[in-house]
């Protein structure tokens, strides 16, 4: 789908969101997500920049903010039933390797210096894991705990998921099992790199992550 495409598609919908009744607009919205929202780029800041073009006020936008949260609950909760979160092995290594050079074009590293990693190394940092569907690894996070200026936060240092699994709710449930094992080490800020052009920018933003300034391209999860 162009931009052109999806600029006329979410125009329309907009329209037709807020010319429709309240206790009916949950039923056109999942509807409408169900079917596009792997096919829009930026679903949700693409989606609410065309609601805010079209004028929507803010009960409307409070209201869409509401359901696509619900949206998100429910997918994540099917993702729960589909996938499992497991524990780093050596054995995983070279599947790990596949997906973050297919997916990331990256060979593993284990810090910001630039270091070079192995799956055994990240495993033992006691914040990375995989996801798998079955017996086939289709996610990875690699993650450590880095101290800077007497403050720990996770770094991730590589996020990949397979590109069949994409857009299935995979993400996010791996996201919540990181903030889980930070919490559980009294850990409350995640960092993550990215670049602005990449689509999982703007998902990144609508899991929360911040960008930290104007000139970097790391994003800060802050949570209690």
């Amino acid at each position: 789908m162009t931009k052109k495409q999806q600029e006329l598609l979410l125009r329309m919908f907009a329209e037709k969101f807020e010319n429709t009744a309240e206790e009916e607009r949950k039923e056109i919205y999942y509807e409408f997500a169900e079917n596009f929202s792997e096919h829009i780029d930026g679903w949700w800041a693409t989606l609410h920049s065309a609601f805010i073009r079209n004028g929507m006020d803010e009960e409307g936008l409070k209201q869409w903010r509401n359901l696509e949260a619900g949206r998100c609950s429910e997918v994540q909760k099917t993702a729960a039933e589909i996938y499992t979160i497991c524990e780093m092995t050596i054995e995983d290594e070279k599947q790990i390797n596949d997906i973050l050079v297919q997916e990331l074009g990256v060979v593993p590293r284990f810090s910001g210096m630039g270091e070079r990693g192995t799956a055994k190394d990240f495993a033992e940092t006691g914040f990375s894991f995989v996801a798998k569907k079955g017996k086939a690894i289709v996610g990875v996070i690699f993650a450590q705990k880095v101290i800077e200026y007497g403050q720990y936060y996770i770094l991730v240092n590589d996020f990949a998921i397979t590109d069949s699994e994409q857009g299935n709710g995979l993400g996010s449930l791996m996201i919540n099992h990181l903030r889980k094992l930070a919490l559980e080490d009294d850990v409350h800020i995640i960092r993550l790199g990215t670049t602005r052009t990449r689509k999982a920018y703007e998902i990144y933003h609508h899991w929360g992550f911040e960008d930290q300034d104007e000139e970097t391209v790391y994003l800060k999860n802050f949570f209690f």
